[in-house]
């Protein structure tokens, strides 16, 4: 693994041109990953590939999107291999198909950067290599592997307050990652409020979104410095008709019980 890197994550909506997108920007030194940059309420590609060119160089992009769709209909296969992987523990994919999305923004994004010399799930390894990678990522089964969760972490959906609760379970668990024994991850001072469960708890309606797609970014960039680190780990699908990488095995250096964390889990469900 190179000594230090720049990695990228980017929370793509799905209509990108007219919702928001996040995007983390992190500095992977060693073992110890610092978010240095958040930036939220991205709107278009094109402002999306501005801000990328604005970094100088990247190692790695690791997206919350679908990047290669070539299926008229259903589901892609990695689709259908997370959801019978994870569906079992609410962390089943939707659908993506060129009948649903005709000219997906993701797939724009994934040529942007190929333009630009990222290649999909190329080799992290760049002391003998000049690749720069992408990959998609998905970040549900990504935070059942790296925290051993019985289930997905409910953070998306629901009432405000429960949005609030699960975001605030989220934030917990990402500064549990300041001890992993994989990778830890640390957020630059300026940075810090965004795992403040005072300022969650205030967020409402347009904020509290961003927030949650800054969090999304954040978990994106800490999977893109995993892959660094693991690049062998579980990738369902293929570079082909589409794959998602999902990082294997807990990341915590003091792992709670099965029961501990399922006590822990449904106890923010009922905040």
């Amino acid at each position: 693994m190179k000594q230090f890197s720049t990695i990228v994550g980017v929370d793509l909506a799905w209509q990108s041109e007219r919702n928001p997108s996040a995007i983390a920007v992190g500095s992977l030194n060693g073992h110890k990953l610092q978010i240095s940059q958040v930036h939220k309420g991205v709107i278009g590609l094109d402002n999306i590939a501005k801000l990328i060119d604005g970094l100088g160089e990247i190692d790695g992009i690791a997206i919350d999107a679908s990047l290669i769709i070539n299926n008229v209909s259903g589901q892609r296969a990695c689709e259908n291999a997370i959801s019978r992987t994870y569906g079992g523990r609410k962390a089943g994919c939707h659908a993506s198909n060129l009948t649903l999305y005709p000219e997906p923004d993701s797939v724009r994004l994934a040529g942007s950067l190929a333009d630009r010399g990222f290649q999909h799930l190329a080799s992290p390894d760049q002391q003998s290599s000049k690749e720069k990678w992408m990959l998609e990522c998905y970040p549900h089964p990504a935070l059942i592997e790296i925290f051993e969760l019985p289930e997905r972490l409910l953070y998306k959906k629901g009432r405000v307050d429960q949005k609030r609760a699960g975001q605030v379970n989220l934030a917990q668990l990402l500064r549990e990652l300041g001890q992993s024994n994989k990778i830890t991850l640390s957020l630059a001072p300026e940075l810090e409020y965004l795992l403040d469960e005072t300022i969650i708890l205030a967020n409402k309606g347009r904020a509290l979104k961003e927030h949650e797609d800054a969090l999304d970014a954040i978990v994106c960039a800490y999977i893109g410095s995993l892959y660094t680190l693991q690049p062998t780990d579980k990738v369902f699908g293929d570079v082909q008709n589409g794959y998602i990488y999902v990082p294997q095995g807990p990341a915590l250096a003091q792992r709670l019980s099965w029961l501990e964390k399922l006590v822990l889990f449904q106890s923010f469900l009922r905040k």
